[in-house]
C-alpha cells in the first residue's frame, strides 16, 4: 500500500505539470488544444498495443521490498521515472475540459478525481495480483494485460472519434 502511494504522488506531480501545460495550450490556441487531443488519442492506442505484446514475453515481476520507507521510495522513483505519464495525462485530460469553462476548476476536479479513483484501482489491483501470484497464475497476469492493452487502445480510438466543442 506505501508503494501505491509512492505512484500516487508522482502521478499527482505528472498531472499537475501536464494541466499547467494544457491550460497553457487552452488559454494560447484552441486548434493547439484539439492537436494535443488528437495526439493523445493516438499515444493511447500506442500504449494498448504495446502493453498486449508485451503481455506474450513479460517475465514474472519482483516483489517489492519489505521496508515501507523503502516500499513508498520504490513506488514513487518506478514512478517518477516515467516521464511519459506527462504525454498520458496530456492525453487523457483534454477529454473533459470545458474550453468555455475557467480550466482552473476543472482540473482540481479533474486532478482529485483521477487520484481517487486510481488509489482505489491500485489497491485492488495490488490485492488481485498479490493473489494471482500466491496461487501462481502468471496466465491470468498475461490475459489482464492483454485486456488492459486493447481497453487502451479502445478508449484512444473513442476519444480520438468524440466530438469536443473544439471540433466544431
Amino acid at each position: 500500500m506505501l508503494a501505491t502511494a509512492g505512484v500516487l504522488l508522482a502521478n499527482a506531480g505528472y498531472f499537475l505539470i501536464a494541466a499547467v501545460g494544457l491550460a497553457t495550450a487552452l488559454a494560447v490556441s484552441a486548434e493547439l488544444f484539439t492537436i494535443v487531443k488528437w495526439c493523445g488519442a493516438a499515444y493511447l492506442i500506442w500504449i494498448g498495443i504495446r502493453l498486449a505484446l508485451t503481455s506474450f514475453s513479460r517475465a514474472d515481476a519482483s516483489p517489492l521490498p519489505a521496508h515501507a520507507l523503502k516500499a513508498l521510495g520504490q513506488g514513487f522513483l518506478t514512478q517518477a521515472a516515467n516521464p511519459n505519464l506527462i504525454v498520458y495525462f496530456a492525453a487523457i485530460l483534454p477529454q473533459f475540459i470545458d474550453p468555455d469553462v475557467a480550466a482552473g476548476p476543472q482540473f482540481l476536479i479533474l486532478g482529485i478525481s483521477s487520484i481517487v479513483i486510481e488509489a482505489l484501482v491500485l489497491c485492488l489491483y495490488a490485492r488481485t495480483g498479490g493473489a494471482i501470484n500466491r496461487y501462481g497464475m502468471p496466465t491470468v497476469q498475461q490475459w489482464i494485460s492483454r485486456m488492459s492493452g486493447a481497453m487502451l487502445v479502445a478508449a484512444g480510438i473513442l476519444l480520438g472519434l468524440g466530438k469536443t466543442q473544439n471540433d466544431t
